[in-house]
């Protein structure tokens, strides 16, 4: 499977509604994700060996609920799909929305061999 499978397995194991990019359903709660970077690493004879792919993870719940089960789970289920253990990069209100939006941030290196 691909990185971005692996991921949207990884995400899906936690919330249902997961989209790349921009979400166009209707649920209260939410995960959209992206590609933040790609750079080569592991050189080797001035080749790369791998490409490391750095992504946000930005979840979105109602206000109301306690988002902390379900944002150690986003975490762990991350660390087991052999990305880096996420951090929080943002947590915030957002109000037009009426939404709590947090974003973490991995990274995980593909092989270029």
């Amino acid at each position: 499977m691909s990185v971005l499978g692996d991921l949207k397995t990884a995400l899906k194991s936690v919330c249902t509604e997961v989209a790349m990019d921009v979400y166009d359903g209707n649920a209260d709660t939410y995960i959209v994700y992206n590609v933040a970077a790609e750079k080569p690493g592991g050189f080797a004879d001035d080749n790369p060996a791998v490409n490391e792919m750095y992504f946000q993870v930005h979840l979105f719940v109602p206000l109301n609920k306690n988002y902390l089960n379900m944002q150690k789970a986003i975490k762990t289920a991350l660390f087991l799909s052999g990305f880096s253990y996420p951090k929080v990069a943002l947590n915030t209100v957002e109000r037009d929305v009426k939404k709590r939006h947090i974003c973490y941030e991995t990274n995980i290196a593909e092989s270029e061999v």
